[in-house]
């Protein structure tokens, strides 16, 4: 005898992706951000790494100003996240 589990489906990860609308020195950045985790290492990818809020949501930035925000379950964490992300370029002012 077989037993038949059924679930339905449940938002485990969301991406969003933006634009600052400026350039961002990414080296800069990284010596500056007050952030528990951040990684760049431009000869493996173009990009710098960080983590930020309380459930350490995963932020992409590129020297572009784009970002990509990932590790967010609902819209109201995605807010969080970019409002987090936000505060802190201001903070080192980056924006």
């Amino acid at each position: 005898m077989s037993v038949e589990i059924v679930s339905k489906p449940r938002v485990v990860n969301m991406v969003a992706t933006g634009q600052f609308g400026k350039k961002l020195n990414l080296e800069r950045l990284y010596q500056k951000l007050a952030v528990e985790e951040k990684r760049y290492d431009p000869d493996i990818y173009p990009a710098l790494l960080i983590k930020v809020g309380k459930k350490r949501y995963h932020v992409t930035l590129y020297s572009n100003g784009k970002y990509i925000i990932a590790g967010v379950t609902s819209k109201k964490e995605l807010a969080e996240a970019y409002n987090e992300v936000y505060k802190t370029l201001r903070s080192v002012k980056a924006l």
